[in-house]
């Protein structure tokens, strides 16, 4: 995830080492920051608008090719996203809560 929608800005990886989820992004500096995202992996994303998996939910495909510069899918999640969690392409984000 990004902290511009241009794809610049703080950045926060959820590969090498980081966790497939977390509940708190503000505990990384990164909650309610985000504004873009590149998802280049083969799993699901779901962004949630609150910590702990709550509020609104965002399943984000993988895409793998090209920074996807805003969060189109989801307009209220411009610099709204607090938790996150990879998630089995056969389920949704509200299976989290």
């Amino acid at each position: 995830m990004f902290e511009d929608s241009n794809g610049n800005g703080w950045l926060l990886r959820a590969a090498g080492g980081f966790p497939t989820s977390d509940r708190d992004l503000e505990n990384r500096g990164m909650g309610d920051a985000a504004s873009a995202y590149w998802n280049r992996t083969g799993a699901y994303f779901c962004v949630f608008e609150h910590d702990n998996f709550g509020g609104r939910s965002f399943r984000i495909s993988p895409n793998g090719t090209s920074k996807s510069f805003d969060i189109a899918g989801a307009p209220w999640a411009d610099n709204e996203i607090s938790s996150y969690s990879i998630i089995a392409s056969n389920k949704l984000c509200s299976s989290l809560r």
